[in-house]
């Protein structure tokens, strides 16, 4: 019994170490993932106000039609690949990847994007 408790005190520590480490890795890579989505919009959002999308001509999460006006992300590695800025923001909360394709989003940070459509 007292072998168990030494066991215990001393590996205590580590484990609490070690979650501290894992939220703080997890808090830092939430940072860096909005930096990248930040970039990502200033250099690929586009306000629709003609119909000349590659591929669909509607949110590849949402399905809705795009509408004039509307605020959309086309992500750099493929044109087809093209979200509502609302829709694809609330995804990559979850998940910080392409929908469509998988891709890692931080793939695409040093892509290049036009600005209007």
């Amino acid at each position: 019994m007292d072998v168990l408790c030494l066991i215990v005190l001393i590996s205590l520590p580590f484990i609490l170490f070690m979650i501290l480490w894992q939220k703080l890795k997890y808090k830092q890579q939430n940072y860096v993932n909005q930096q990248i989505l930040d970039d990502l919009i200033k250099k690929a959002k586009v306000i629709n106000q003609y119909e000349n999308l590659q591929g669909d001509q509607e949110c590849g999460i949402c399905l809705q039609v795009y509408s004039r006006n509307e605020e959309q992300l086309i992500l750099p590695r493929n044109q087809s690949h093209h979200f509502h800025l609302y829709c694809i923001k609330t995804c990559l909360m979850l998940n910080f990847s392409c929908p469509k394709c998988r891709s890692k989003i931080s793939d695409f940070r040093n892509s290049q994007q036009t600005s209007i459509l």
